[in-house]
């Protein structure tokens, strides 16, 4: 019986209901079946099931009015309802997601009855789906509808800002902050936001495109919500949680991506069945990793924990309500939209939570930085002012040592040079003469020596000792002694001979160990004539691979030499003593090779052997003292500012 209420009547108690296992049966072959029963219940439940589930009802018209037939939830792909009055013909009307078009465009499937008072209407409804089947069937007028209506939109558009509203704030955080912890939250609302919008009847606002993927794998937003709620969770907790619980996590969601695969074939009323205990699980595991993170003192696990805990506890009831555990009403349809929108909230507070420990962990740790950096400086400057004071300390020892070294090493330089030939012995024997003597060192490897036998011979030598510097001056000094051995006390007066006692005693004495210690050196014998005394008229000669050089009007005449040194070396003959004539005017230079290998010039190339011979033809008309000007000029210009690499001696004799 209908009647005209503020409210419309909850009539679910008075339809009568049959499963059609075939899921093949019409409207006329149910007419005639015998089997229909009685719920006894205001919200019928059955489930998930794949027969096709039939209600029918009469109806009898006692006040003329606009009667409509609401069916809840309205998340059905498609509901059939037949009416028919008396003996007249069925009228058959369709809605469903699949259709997408709705009479009245709510979140409700609205059935205009075709009723007039005093009419009784027979109506059947029929629903075949892979969705919990509940039916929460309503009757009245449209104006009882609209109040009820109002404020279920109301609450619902409340619930469903504010998921949004946090999808929008937390998907800007993730564009801005390049953190996949916001990735993973914005897609599980989005798919949170999905399924309780599919359930709550609002899939007809839902994209066309977007509902066919839907339509082609059903089981998409309740398991993509769980597999990005499980990410989030693991990504939200870090290290928190153990590796046995994230392998655990990782099984879960290898079983969801499954039963999605699952939703495609012709078992989605499987998969359908499969996603409940899913849920259930996925609950335990959300809950059991925010207890844990709870213990080891993660600040944001509280709100996780108040915020899942509220949708879990929504859809725990959704679930036991369609497993007829707890009875189905009004607060029903509006649980999983309340527990979503507290979710929201909630795990964004969370993630802001996170993000202000991760702020003040950083703060600590520059902190913590800035207190080291400024400990690390203190101990630096000690320790600076400790190595200062110990290198001032080391440098006075050795610019101690050092003293004592060079004063060492200048006092063999005076012990050196009173072993040289003196200027006054030399200009007593030679009248025109010039000395250009450059050491590399303080002391030198290099060195001229003279003496005289009597009254008519005079020997100068001009040598190279192996080395330059100290050692050099040692080898100097030994090759200075077995030369005025040789012709002091042993009177040997042929050059060769002497060059010959030098390199036995060389041998005897610094080369038992294989070395080739020794000298290239030139060693002179001037004959002067007895009558004039210093007039030189004859020249006897001795060259280790050093040769002296003669220069005669125009004529650069390069003397002979053997080329061996004095001391061991690859050949072990004799020295030669050679023996020219002298004429007055000639000019006789002896040199060692540290002038004609110095490197230097615009290439950085040795000065060489022939570059010297020419330097030495040009300048020899020059007085000596000049000659040995120009010379010094040309070295110090060729050089520059490269290093000098070896002792330079070059001594010039006029005849």
């Amino acid at each position: 019986m209908l009647e005209i209420k503020e409210q419309p009547v909850r009539i679910g108690a008075s339809f009568s209901f049959y499963e059609d296992k075939s899921g093949n049966q019409s409207v006329r072959d149910v007419e005639k079946c015998n089997d229909f029963s009685y719920p006894y219940t205001d919200i019928p439940n059955f489930n998930i099931s794949s027969n096709a589930i039939w209600g029918k009802i009469k109806f009898t018209c006692y006040q003329q009015a606009d009667w409509y037939l609401s069916i809840d939830p309205a998340s059905f792909n498609e509901i059939v309802v037949y009416q028919k009055k008396g003996k007249g013909e069925w009228k058959e009307e369709h809605l469903g997601n699949l259709l997408k078009q709705r009479p009245l465009p709510v979140n409700h499937y609205f059935f205009k009855l075709d009723l007039n008072k005093g009419d009784t209407v027979q109506l059947y409804f029929r629903v075949q789906d892979y969705y919990p089947l509940q039916f929460d069937i309503k009757a009245g007028t449209l104006e009882s509808f609209v109040g009820p209506m109002h404020d279920s939109d109301l609450f619902n558009g409340i619930c469903y800002g504010i998921m949004i509203m946090m999808l929008i704030y937390n998907f800007y955080l993730y564009v801005t902050q390049k953190k996949i912890v916001y990735l993973y939250y914005v897609l599980y609302i989005f798919f949170s936001m999905i399924f309780t919008a599919i359930l709550g009847g609002y899939a007809l606002h839902i994209a066309k495109w977007f509902f066919s993927i839907i339509e082609f794998a059903p089981i998409i937003p309740p398991a993509c919500f769980g597999i990005f709620g499980l990410l989030f969770t693991l990504k939200l907790f870090g290290e928190a949680l153990s590796k046995r619980f994230r392998k655990v996590v990782h099984v879960f969601i290898f079983i969801a991506i499954g039963n999605i695969i699952l939703s495609t074939t012709p078992l989605v009323y499987l998969s359908e069945t499969i996603i409940q205990p899913l849920g259930l699980l996925l609950g335990i595991l959300c809950i059991s990793a925010a207890i844990i993170a709870l213990k080891k003192k993660h600040s944001s696990a509280i709100f996780y924990l108040i915020g899942f805990g509220a949708y879990m506890l929504s859809l725990f009831y959704l679930i036991l309500s369609a497993q007829a555990i707890f009875t189905i009403n009004d607060f029903t349809w509006h649980a999983l939209a309340t527990g979503s929108a507290i979710e929201s909230i909630m795990l964004s507070f969370a993630l802001g939570d996170k993000l202000k420990v991760s702020l003040l962990e950083k703060e600590k740790a520059q902190e913590d930085a800035l207190k080291q950096a400024t400990e690390n400086e203190r101990l630096v400057r000690e320790q600076n002012v400790h190595l200062e004071y110990k290198v001032k300390e080391r440098t006075i020892e050795l610019e101690e040592k050092n003293k004592e070294v060079l004063d060492s090493i200048h006092y063999a330089k005076r012990i050196q040079n009173t072993l040289l030939a003196h200027e006054n012995f030399l200009q007593a024997n030679l009248e025109e003469h010039f000395v250009f003597f450059k050491p590399k060192d303080i002391v030198s490897g290099d060195f001229y020596w003279a003496t005289s036998a009597d009254s008519q011979l005079f020997y100068l030598a001009v040598c190279d000792s192996t080395g330059h510097g100290v050692p050099g001056a040692f080898m100097s000094l030994l090759n200075i002694s077995f030369l005025n051995e040789a012709i002091t006390e042993k009177k040997l007066t042929e050059p060769g001979q002497i060059f010959d006692h030098v390199r036995k005693r060389l041998i005897e004495n610094v080369s038992q160990d294989g070395g080739r210690d020794g000298m290239d050196a030139i060693l002179c014998c001037f004959e002067c004539d007895s009558n004039s005394g210093r007039e030189i008229t004859r020249l006897r000669y001795a060259a280790a691979n050093n040769e002296p050089v003669l220069i005669r009007g125009n004529e650069v005449i390069c003397l002979d030499k053997d080329k061996m040194p004095v001391g061991v070396g690859e050949k072990k003959d004799a020295f030669s003593s050679f023996s020219i004539e002298v004429k007055k005017g000639d000019c006789l230079y002896l040199f060692t090779d540290g002038y004609a290998d110095q490197f230097g010039g615009p290439k950085g190339k040795k000065f060489k052997h022939r570059k010297l011979e020419e330097k030495l033809l040009e300048i020899s008309g020059q007085p000596m003292r000049t000659q040995s000007e120009l010379l010094e000029s040309a070295f110090n210009e060729w050089r520059g500012g490269l290093e000098q690499i070896d002792d330079v001696l070059v001594v010039g004799i006029r005849i």
